[in-house]
């Protein structure tokens, strides 16, 4: 008997978008996984999949920029911490105690002109092993090419019923 692997495509972005949170989620096990659009001042959850017990995190959920781990990563900081409190750049801001972040992963989405589009990232609430972070990499970079190929040819936002952002002080992406 052929077992031969048959997939149809997903019917949208979005979908697309959210099935690889899914995925990331259950095979590196951080509680929460966000793909986010940066502007200017500000970041926009496009999506975010976790058990919902941690994290009051949804598609449309704006931060403002400058206060997130993510904008830190990009000044320098590192692109995984397993244990928050231990990283300079990220142990004083405010989301760290506010939403409870012990571990994170974050990778930047750029186009084609190496223009910043958003972030992929992954926190939990405890610490996690390095050899976690390492043993992902590999998936990370294919995942994070694949999500900024979406967004920067189909501009992918969150849907217009979601867009009033519930606003939040501070971000984790």
């Amino acid at each position: 008997m052929d077992k031969r692997l048959l997939l149809n495509p997903f019917p949208d972005s979005r979908t697309a978008i959210r099935a690889t949170l899914k995925m990331l989620r259950h095979e590196i096990g951080m509680e929460m996984w966000v793909v986010a659009r940066v502007t200017d001042t500000q970041v926009v959850v496009i999506d975010a999949v976790h058990s919902g017990d941690v994290y009051p995190v949804s598609a449309g959920t704006a931060f403002a920029w400058a206060d997130t781990i993510c904008a830190r990563m990009l000044q320098g900081g590192p692109q995984y911490a397993p244990y928050i409190p231990a990283v300079p750049e990220y142990a004083n801001l405010p989301v760290i105690s506010e939403l409870e972040i012990g571990a994170y992963l974050g990778i930047p989405l750029v186009d084609s002109r190496g223009k910043l589009l958003g972030t992929l990232c992954g926190v939990d609430p405890g610490p996690r092993q390095v050899e976690l972070f390492r043993r992902a990499e590999p998936l990370l970079r294919v995942i994070g090419r694949f999500l900024a190929t979406l967004l920067e040819r189909e501009q992918v936002a969150p849907s217009e019923h979601e867009l009033p952002a519930r606003s939040a002080n501070s971000l984790l992406t």
